[in-house]
């Protein structure tokens, strides 16, 4: 898979810091995808909920601070929503969010318009290798 517009992590330890916060321990996968691909978008972003709905990722959340779409703003701005129960990493061209939950790590789909949810996949790695073009 290739990445586009990756910003460089500026400190892992802002992985560390989010997961204290937010007492969350995010899978390894994940934590190893976001050291080289901090807020990028990969090239293959569909992916099919388990109630067959097709959506379309845009990138993942970035940790750096200053970055414009980070984990740190989009949990903050959808504390209401997310219910302490999602951990958001990624959205869509609307501002979806693509998160774990945080009882399993289990990866859904959240559409803010009416708050539904739709579950994509068990864990992250089967979320990453069911994305197509």
């Amino acid at each position: 898979m290739e990445w586009k517009y990756v910003k460089k992590l500026s400190s892992q330890s802002l992985i560390d810091r989010y997961e204290v916060a937010y007492h969350f321990r995010f899978p390894e996968t994940y934590r190893k995808c976001i050291l080289v691909n901090n807020g990028g978008r990969p090239d293959k972003r569909r992916f099919v909920t388990k109630n067959g709905n097709e959506h379309v990722l845009k990138s993942f959340l970035s940790f750096n601070m200053e970055d414009q779409e980070t984990i740190w703003k989009i949990t903050d701005w959808n504390k209401e929503e997310l219910t302490d129960q999602y951990i958001p990493f990624a959205i869509d061209n609307f501002g979806n969010l693509i998160c774990f939950q945080k009882s399993n790590s289990a990866i859904v789909f959240i559409q803010l318009e009416d708050i539904s949810l739709e579950f994509i996949s068990e864990t992250f790695d089967k979320f990453i290798i069911s994305l197509y073009e």
